[in-house]
This record gives C-alpha cells, structure tokens and sequence, in this order.
C-alpha cells in the first residue's frame, strides 16, 4: 500500500507543476464511466 501512496503522491505532484494534464487525466475516468455503461 505504501507504493501505492508514493504514486498518488507523485501524480499530484506532476497535475500541481501541469495543469494541461490535470485536464487530460480528469477526463479520462469521464470515458471510463461513459463505455462502462
């Protein structure tokens, strides 16, 4: 679980410093959700 938390932390850090990812990674669980209906 701890490597699990290094990542998350690493990905905020990485959309804090990137707003132009932050947009990309926010959409993408919008597509998940939309192809798991």
């Amino acid at each position: 679980m701890l490597s699990d938390i290094d990542d998350l932390k690493r990905q905020i850090e990485v959309l804090a410093t990137n707003p132009k990812t932050e947009r990309d990674y926010l959409t993408l669980p919008v597509v998940d959700l939309g192809g798991a209906q």
